[in-house]
């Protein structure tokens, strides 16, 4: 029995210094870094989920800071987007020991222009 007891304390060391987190930081209705005539139709592509990330060694950051203006902005290049629409951003990280990772996801429904041929993606 006295040999489970630094286990079990070890773990338990393990667990707290391994919390993370996570948190809902916005909902936009409408997000576009572009001219869009919203006049015109448009056709929904997909739900769509980007994420950028950074992690930490001690307090030395290993890249630049998350961002989710650089994940729609993502969306929107990968997906050939017009605009998004139903976004939510949430941000979150968790750290073990002298390693840290944080993130910011967005989450949206992307749009494109309706166009008489098919698309190229």
């Amino acid at each position: 029995m006295k040999r489970g007891i630094p286990v079990i304390r070890l773990l338990g060391f393990i667990a707290i210094a391994g919390l993370g987190c996570s948190s809902h930081v916005a909902k936009l209705t409408l997000f576009s870094t572009k001219n869009v005539d919203l006049s015109q139709p448009h056709d929904r592509i997909d739900r769509v989920e980007e994420t950028d990330h950074r992690f930490w060694l001690l307090f030395l950051p290993l890249g630049g800071a998350p961002s989710g203006l650089r994940a729609a902005t993502q969306i929107q290049d990968d997906e050939d987007a017009d605009y998004l629409t139903n976004v939510e951003v949430t941000e979150g990280g968790w750290t073990l020991l002298a390693i840290s990772h944080g993130w910011v996801t967005v989450e949206a429904d992307a749009w494109r222009q309706r166009s008489g041929k098919p698309s190229t993606k």
